[in-house]
């Protein structure tokens, strides 16, 4: 009996990828597939990346999302993202036995995008989703058709929960539909079979049949997974490589470093002892003044022992110079004119005095006296009609000169030695 089969499969993000690979052709072919008959396969819904679908199945998930309670009691989380194994997106093919195949064939290729559209579309509908991806595949030994639908339905509730036994074998009636007016229907069901005495093999193992519809894209999945894993291996070596590259690095910048520091070691040793011996010399220089400040100590004690010394020896002498009668004389003759144009008989004086500074004021009055008196001599001489009190400058030079002359010795006398240092 004609019969159509649809197997559906749960696939995660590197799945994903690997189905969309294999339905559009995105790379080399595996061995079994006739790749001069490849432009006569079908893309009617291209499929979405992974990452996309990934995307959806995220804003179905947060659309969906009602607040309460998890089954643990705690408070349910706003989804944020989706987990590395989460099932994104479900993959299905519809095959055909030996028998309905030439009826498929005999459609021309619209007729058969049609069907297997309405065919997908009717699986999509039953779970609540809609179709992601729908691909025909005439390059094959048989033609079949891959599909595939969101891994989230409307609600935002994962469709992996919902593919159940009794589902599974309902999504084969679904299927059927759209085949039905051409005499194919769905495979008879695994109970019925083992009542009719089917043996184990085919009813717990796929018939020879059905491994050549299967098998063929198994291998190329496998293929995929391997070209996959090949160019993840790829990729890892070169991030391998440049770690290495960046290990290296690293190590001679460690290396530096080490040197670097091994540097300022020695430079810090080298301040270190540079220090120790700074040290020593400031204890030395500060004994050194401790000492010297000590010997200005002493000196400073012997000073002014020495200065209350002088100033006793200098009481003593004051003592000893006013009680003693030392007495030194100074002659000074002084000559005056007369009106009459003669000259006077010289005069001497006597000045006492008790130290040589007293003889130089002496001295100095007396030479002062003489030379005054000289001077009004002069002018009496030359103008003979000078007023008496001129004419007798010579009787008032005299009498000027000797009080002069006594003060003076009596200051001295008086002052000088008491002044004397």
């Amino acid at each position: 009996m004609p019969a159509v089969s649809v197997r559906l499969e749960t696939r995660q993000r590197s799945g994903t990828t690997g189905e969309r690979m294999h339905n559009e052709r995105e790379k080399d072919a595996p061995e079994y597939v006739h790749k001069e008959f490849s432009p006569n396969n079908s893309i009617i819904v291209p499929m979405p990346s992974a990452a996309a679908m990934e995307a959806e199945c995220l804003r179905r998930r947060q659309a969906g999302f009602k607040p309460g309670l998890a089954d643990s009691g705690n408070p349910k989380r706003t989804p944020r993202s989706m987990a590395k194994t989460a099932v994104i997106s479900v993959a299905g093919i519809v095959t055909f036995s030996n028998d309905a195949q030439p009826a498929i064939e005999a459609l021309s290729w619209d007729e058969q995008d049609r069907r297997f559209r309405a065919a997908a579309e009717a699986l999509a509908k039953k779970f609540n989703t809609n179709l992601a991806a729908l691909s025909v595949h005439r390059d094959e030994t048989a033609i079949h058709a891959h599909f595939a639908l969101h891994g989230f339905d409307l609600n935002g509730h994962p469709i992996s929960k919902k593919m159940t036994k009794v589902a599974l074998s309902g999504s084969q009636d679904t299927a059927s539909l759209a085949f039905a007016d051409l005499g194919i229907t769905r495979g008879q069901y695994l109970v019925e079979r083992i009542k009719r005495g089917d043996p184990p093999s085919k009813t717990r193992h796929r018939s020879v049949h059905q491994l050549h519809h299967d098998l063929p894209r198994e291998l190329a999945e496998a293929h995929t997974a391997v070209t996959t894993a090949q160019e993840r291996r790829a990729e890892m070596q070169k991030r391998v490589g440049d770690t290495l590259v960046k290990l290296e690095r690293r190590e001679r910048e460690l290396a530096d470093l080490e040197g670097q520091l091994a540097a300022n070691d020695d430079k810090s040793a080298r301040l270190e002892k540079r220090l120790l011996t700074y040290e020593k010399r400031l204890a030395g220089r500060e004994a050194e003044v401790q000492r010297l400040e000590n010997l200005a100590n002493e000196k400073t004690v012997k000073i002014e022992h020495l200065d209350s010394q002088i100033r006793s020896k200098k009481s003593e002498y004051q003592k000893l110079g006013n009680a003693a009668e030392l007495t030194h004389q100074h002659t000074a003759t002084i000559t005056t004119t007369t009106k009459s144009g003669e000259k006077s008989t010289p005069k001497t004086a006597t000045l006492a005095y008790h130290t040589p500074e007293q003889m130089g004021y002496v001295v100095g009055a007396a030479a002062d006296a003489e030379k005054r008196h000289k001077k009004l001599s002069d002018r009496v001489t030359k103008n003979p009609s000078l007023p008496a009190r001129d004419q007798n400058a010579r009787t008032h030079s005299k009498s000027r000169s000797r009080r002069r002359g006594r003060n003076a010795n009596n200051s001295i006398w008086n002052n000088g030695f008491r002044n004397w240092k």
